[in-house]
């Protein structure tokens, strides 16, 4: 029986694959196991860390820092921002940052998010033993921050040519994780940034504020329900978007993380229903349209007003999964009002059109970036608020139509009264010189009788 022999270049083409292969491996999990570098120096005032990171799942959520550094199973990420959605995971995310220049240099490491429930960021440092530890997140006092601040942010402090990695573990309290966008920022360009943004922020709100109160006092001044409602739902929607924004949370109750969970969630389903009520009530639906609409359309105010039940009960991510089909239902019946309004020639129908139009890009922005069809950025991100504070001053421009109307029609019900006094007037001055006439006539026959 012959016996089978490799030629010996066989045997080195196949020792050099096997050795390519391990090297190759190696070469991977070297990779794998190391952090992704990010270098910068004075001119680098904004780095957007996602775009140079790893994430790592941790699906029990109970791994350690020291368990995840040497996993081979960390996935390279790069994008502005990391968005895990709906997931009951705990997420790692690590990146490594190298001041690459021969001096000391400060930054603030932004976390990204004004709403994650638990954030623990763990900064090792090559030549310490010691790990700095931050544990914040909406979930957590705000007194745990270190710089007092909507966004968690922590300052850090570079050697020459230091390496340091940072790890941030994102954990959630029942399953919903928002949008992450980690900064690393140059200490003068993070202040002015957050200056500029309080200032925009401020007249924002402030131009909400003021609108608020006016209509409040025409709504004391005049009774009228639309008023009422539209005070009703700017309120609702303030409340909700300083909570969403971070600031309900920074001034107004820092020492209640579960309390702003709650309200963020009860708030966003109000808005709902009080633009809902308001829109029916400046179109007159229950007269002007059929009866089944208005019942759709207390049907969708009743699944928003359901979806906050979880809500009072610290479920937080299931009133969002309740709250995001009722909300398109919702847009979606008040489309069809708006629609059958314009058809018979309604003029707040055009109005309502253009600002629920705006309103629902909004929604459906975030409702995609929430659930990672969109990228994040700044549009993105703020779309939200954009389409809701056009969609408030349009509703404004809706009402000061609608009092103009009303204006015109009783300036027209005065003139028409006015000429009708008018008229009625010259007839019964017409009738009075008649008469006259007449019992003068009649006197002038008398006298000539007495005189014959």
């Amino acid at each position: 029986m012959r016996s089978f022999v490799l030629p010996a270049a066989s045997w080195q083409r196949i020792v050099l694959t096997v050795l390519l292969a391990c090297c190759g491996w190696l070469a991977v999990a070297e990779v794998k196991a190391n952090p992704l570098q990010v270098d910068f120096q004075d001119i680098d005032l904004k780095v957007k860390l996602a775009q140079n990171a790893q994430i790592l799942e941790d699906a029990t959520g109970s791994r350690t820092l020291a368990e995840v550094q040497d996993d081979q199973r960390w996935n390279n990420f790069h994008a502005d921002a990391l968005n895990f959605a709906f997931s009951q995971s705990s997420w790692w995310i690590r990146v490594r940052l190298h001041n690459a220049q021969s001096h000391k240099a400060s930054r603030v490491l932004e976390v990204g998010s004004a709403l994650q429930d638990q954030i623990d960021v763990y900064v090792v440092r090559a030549k310490s033993a010691r790990v700095e530890i931050l544990s914040t997140g909406d979930r957590r006092n705000f007194e745990s921050r270190p710089v007092a601040t909507r966004v968690p942010s922590l300052p850090l402090h570079f050697e020459p040519e230091e390496q340091v990695d940072v790890y941030f573990k994102m954990d959630t309290h029942d399953g919903l994780h928002e949008i992450v966008a980690p900064m690393l920022w140059a200490v003068n360009t993070y202040t002015a940034s957050m200056q500029l943004e309080n200032l925009l922020y401020g007249l924002y709100y402030g131009a909400l504020l003021t609108g608020l109160l006016y209509h409040l006092f025409l709504f004391l001044s005049t009774r009228q329900l639309n008023f009422g409602l539209y005070v009703l739902y700017v309120s609702v929607f303030l409340l909700w978007s300083l909570t969403f924004k971070g600031y309900s949370f920074q001034y107004f109750w820092p020492d209640s993380p579960n309390f702003n969970n709650q309200i963020l969630a009860i708030s966003a389903s109000g808005s709902y229903c009080f633009f809902a009520l308001f829109m029916m009530a400046h179109h007159n639906t229950e007269h002007l349209l059929p009866s089944w609409m208005t019942r759709l359309m207390m049907a969708a105010i009743v699944l928003n007003a359901l979806s906050m039940i979880p809500a009072l009960f610290d479920k937080y991510a299931l009133a969002f999964e309740l709250n995001i089909p009722a909300g398109i239902f919702l847009m979606l019946s008040t489309h069809l009002v708006n629609f059958l309004m314009l058809k018979r020639g309604s003029r707040p129908a055009k109005y309502q059109m253009l600002s629920f139009s705006a309103l629902s890009l909004g929604v459906l922005l975030y409702y995609s970036l929430l659930l990672g069809i969109v990228p994040s950025n700044a549009i993105s991100e703020n779309g939200l608020l954009f389409g809701s504070g056009a969609q408030i001053l349009l509703l404004a421009f809706a009402l000061a139509d609608q009092m103009n109307q009303l204006k015109d029609g009783k300036l027209r019900a005065e003139r028409e009264a006015l000429a009708a006094q008018a008229a009625l007037n010259l007839e019964l001055e017409g009738l009075v010189k008649r008469r006259t006439k007449a019992l003068e006539a009649a006197n002038q026959k008398f006298m000539d009788v007495d005189r014959h």
